[in-house]
């Protein structure tokens, strides 16, 4: 079912994902998010997939960063001018924007209704109740969904698959019963501070003086709190719901001193490439590159998310990372049911330079950065990648001045 190690640049077979549908981007941060990064990077790192005169995409507007880069994309690609939808702007997050603008949602039906013979599907980030409620009309119009259904959300979709609820510490935790073999950190689920306390006792008790806070439901780092001393404990307010309590781990490293915290990405059940190592800043990832960790290691990481992804099933987008401890793989998150930062630079070479190597990096544009300028320099200077043209160098997959961004170097291999 899924990919071999040896086809790392080998083309997608989707259901969903088939090259004759259509594709609808819809994808805006969950409803648990906040930071003002996600609010717009998630719809723009999706613009540099949208295919000429077949898809679309829906982004937030009233904001001149992301007019900016999507009038770029426009062009470079050459996007017709409506390929790219804007919203009001007016809500965070995407999905409310979406069903509180009627513009929106009667272009969107216009799309669907006026191309009859063509199967339309929509990509959000992720299938949350928020989504459904704007997007269920469209399914009586024949647009499937390229994630997965709620049910499955909520049993598979989140990192609190890791561990034992602290409630019922005799019942196996999901990774348990799927049979996994590399192990994952010491730790517990919990859902609020009377059992974020008494898990804490629980990993005292094994001799554990350090540990961290993961929601369940973050991305990017977000909400992930270290913890040396119980008395930090009784302020967490649980502020993006449940949350798992694990043990600290002493990392292994690369020569350069970067963590080596390698990841799988997949979509459907297929893996999209092989794993690629984040560069990890913090708690946060500033990257992606070749995988550092030995061949031995990456073969028992694909085993385990082989087993996880026969046993799960998963219909859209999704990944898991590792982490290396004294040389063996460790599950240390789970980013399933939605898309991953890697995502965006693997599909994006496999459409526009299948079979070149990558390297991504997060690169923050000055308030005042002209993005074409910056885009004539790399012309001129020979490295710029221009999709359909290039075979190699680098391009923007996100560029929004004053707030963030991130560049993608292709080449032939990664050395």
């Amino acid at each position: 079912m899924c990919l071999e190690m040896g086809d790392d640049h080998a083309p997608l077979h989707l259901s969903n994902w088939k090259p004759g549908i259509r594709r609808i981007w819809v994808s805006g941060p969950r409803p648990e998010y906040r930071r003002v990064t996600q609010r717009y990077n998630m719809p723009n790192r999706c613009i540099p997939l949208v295919r000429k005169g077949l898809d679309y995409i829906v982004v937030p507007g009233g904001h001149e960063p992301t007019r900016e880069f999507a009038e770029f994309i426009k062009g470079v690609v050459g996007l017709d001018d409506d390929q790219i939808i804007f919203t009001s702007g007016s809500v965070y997050n995407l999905d409310d924007d979406i069903a509180s603008d009627p513009n929106v949602l009667a272009r969107l039906k216009a799309i669907v209704v006026g191309n009859p013979n063509d199967k339309f599907t929509f990509v959000p980030y992720a299938v949350t109740p928020n989504f459904e409620r704007w997007a269920e009309p469209f399914f009586e119009l024949g647009v499937t969904v390229f994630g997965e259904r709620l049910e499955w959300i909520e049993k598979f979709g989140h990192k609190g698959i890791l561990h034992r609820s602290v409630v019922t510490p005799d019942v196996p935790s999901v990774v348990e019963e799927i049979g996994v073999t590399v192990p994952v950190a010491r730790g517990w689920s919990v859902k609020n501070k009377e059992e974020l306390l008494h898990a804490w006792e629980l990993l005292k008790a094994e001799g554990i003086k350090k540990a961290v806070i993961k929601p369940v439901l973050g991305a990017a780092g977000e909400g992930i709190i270290f913890v040396e001393d119980e008395a930090q404990l009784p302020a967490y307010d649980f502020p993006m719901g449940a949350i798992c309590l694990e043990e600290f781990l002493e990392l292994d490293r690369a020569p350069d001193g970067v963590v080596l915290s390698p990841a799988v990405h997949y979509m459907e059940g297929m893996l999209v490439g092989d794993l690629c190592d984040q560069i990890m800043i913090g708690t946060g990832y500033a990257g992606w590159r070749r995988c550092l960790v030995p061949k031995t290691f990456q073969v028992l990481a694909i085993k385990c998310i082989e087993t996880l992804i026969r046993k799960m099933g998963p219909q859209g987008p999704g990944g898991f990372d590792f982490l290396s401890v004294k040389g063996r793989p460790i599950l240390s998150d789970v980013n399933t049911g939605r898309f991953n930062g890697a995502h965006t630079p693997k599909l994006f070479v496999q459409l526009y330079a299948p079979g070149k190597a990558f390297y991504c990096w997060k690169a923050k544009p000055a308030i005042n950065a002209d993005l074409w300028t910056y885009w004539k320099e790399m012309t001129k200077a020979g490295i710029a990648f221009i999709p359909g043209q290039s075979k190699s160098g680098v391009f923007p997959l996100i560029f929004l001045r004053g707030l963030s961004g991130q560049m993608v170097s292709i080449a032939d291999t990664g050395s």
